[in-house]
């Protein structure tokens, strides 16, 4: 990867662009003349400061060759980043040689922005005229289309900061059926944009919003911060004053940075990878080797990777459907401090395999897991960790249901001596999981006065939650739920 001083075309330039095309026309054929091929070929050339030109005016049914001057290979094509559909045949659908070209013929007349998928912190824009020299324009008041929805996103963000524009998201997501096929898309470009914000100290607000759309805003962040200045302690100061901000907003928005790097860099990804699980993953696990200090910062990018697999395994335009079939064969193959991380994320498949049946699963499971003694995170092993996340699903499944607590406790009393506790931990856990926004501690402490639960699974119930409220649910809250439990499990794990 090239660290280079990025281009300052952020923001500001893209909200102008409008005023350049207006009024930019006739300055910008006066200096076509250094890269006029042909009546009706031109040339846009990625240098090491970006495209040059970076806004081009064309007229209809021309045609852009674009070269580059660095000795890399290179990747124009349409926005969005990275799925490029505000105009999918503007994508050549591969990286192109240093040596060679790549060219495109414009039909239609309207505005083009670009970018070089590779490194897409290049951009552009190519305008092109009618016969008369007019440029069409779209009504985004009458109709929203991908052109329409980014313009929103970065004057959003400009006038509202990150917030707002994660609003903006929710509102998209939630009226237009559409905006869903690139959510990655604008959550991503809100992270390159919002990296300005962040140097600048201005309307950089997060919310637990910024995990939706695939973790897109947290790629597209670190993506930008590495390629404009390469500074790893910074990437590594962004996350720490993340996870400090987010803590007490639910959802897991306090370990959002390491997992949404790792899940961002993989969702979408390389086209040329599709088919290739390997190739799909190892931008992601690069990009994690480059940030990570410590063992969970590790395991939260790492889980990331896996998660965005399982979730495109799901769409046949990857072509890695066939993990479905046996998704542990994957996991048995990775290195043996990736291994539980994989199996966590490969267990909505095989709920879906199962048809929720736990039996089952955990039978696939004892069948197919290796290693499952080995040392894991947070002082359990493999096997430990691996049926805390299923008995989190058990939550997601069944917690609505008037008898669920005592059906799980005779589900966890079913299993072999050593996953007895782990099975109680991952109940207690669900609920921090899937319980209700803000308030799924209080089935929690239901659950851990049950009477009929024994010393060891009351202590075991307690030791997972007491020590995850401070950062679920706020400090302030969790002196309240501490408050609320027996002196005895307060003393023992509630953060002093």
């Amino acid at each position: 990867m090239v660290v280079y001083n990025r281009p300052k075309i952020g923001i500001k330039m893209k909200k102008n662009l409008r005023v350049y095309i207006t009024i930019g026309i006739a300055a910008l054929f006066l200096g076509w003349g250094g890269y006029f091929l042909q009546s009706n070929t031109y040339t846009v050339t990625l240098t090491s400061s970006g495209f040059s030109p970076n806004v081009a005016t064309i007229s209809e049914n021309d045609t852009v060759r674009f070269v580059t001057a660095n000795d890399e290979p290179f990747w124009p094509a349409s926005n969005v980043h990275p799925e490029h559909t505000a105009y999918p045949d503007f994508d050549p659908k591969k990286p192109i040689a240093a040596n060679d070209s790549w060219e495109y013929e414009f039909n239609e007349p309207g505005t083009y922005k670009f970018h070089d998928h590779i490194n897409s912190l290049y951009e552009g824009v190519i305008v092109v005229t009618d016969a008369q020299g007019g440029v069409s324009t779209i009504d985004c008041s009458e109709e929203q289309n991908t052109q329409c929805w980014e313009e929103l996103m970065l004057e959003t963000l400009e006038k509202e900061g990150v917030a707002a524009a994660f609003d903006e998201i929710l509102t998209l997501s939630e009226t237009e059926p559409l905006f869903g096929n690139d959510c990655h898309g604008y959550a991503h470009l809100i992270g390159e944009e919002a990296y300005n914000l962040y140097v600048a100290e201005e309307n950089f607000e997060l919310t637990a919003a910024t995990t939706l759309c695939g973790y897109g805003f947290y790629h597209g962040f670190m993506e930008t911060l590495l390629q404009t200045t390469g500074d790893i302690q910074e990437a590594r100061d962004f996350c720490a004053a993340a996870d400090q901000k987010l803590e007490g907003q639910g959802g897991g928005a306090s370990q959002a940075c390491y997992h949404g790097t790792g899940h961002g860099a993989v969702d979408g990804g390389d086209p040329t990878a599709w088919g290739d699980i390997d190739a799909m993953m190892q931008p992601g696990f690069d990009m994690c080797d480059r940030l990570v200090e410590t063992e969970l910062q590790s395991y939260l990018c790492d889980t990331g990777v896996f998660n965005a697999i399982e979730i495109l395994s799901r769409e046949p335009k990857y072509e890695i459907s066939d993990l479905h079939d046996d998704p542990f064969q994957m996991c048995n193959e990775q290195p043996l401090e990736r291994r539980e991380g994989c199996y966590a994320n490969m267990l909505p498949i095989l709920f879906n395999n199962f048809n929720n049946n736990f039996n089952r699963v955990l039978e696939y499971v004892n069948e197919r897991m290796i290693d499952a003694t080995a040392p894991a995170i947070d002082g359990n092993d493999i096997n430990g960790l691996l049926t805390l996340g299923i008995m989190f699903e058990f939550i997601r499944l069944h917690g609505t249901e008037v008898d669920y607590m005592q059906r799980g406790v005779t589900l966890c009393r079913e299993q072999p001596a050593e996953d007895q506790l782990p099975c109680i931990k991952g109940i207690s856990g669900g609920h921090i999981k899937y319980g209700k926004p803000g308030v799924g501690y209080v089935k929690n402490l239901e659950f851990c006065s049950l009477e009929l639960l024994t010393e060891p699974e009351r202590d075991a119930c307690y030791k997972y939650l007491l020590p995850r409220v401070h950062n679920t649910y706020g400090a302030q809250k969790a002196v309240e739920i501490c408050a609320a439990v027996p002196v005895e499990y307060k003393e023992r794990y509630c953060r002093q």
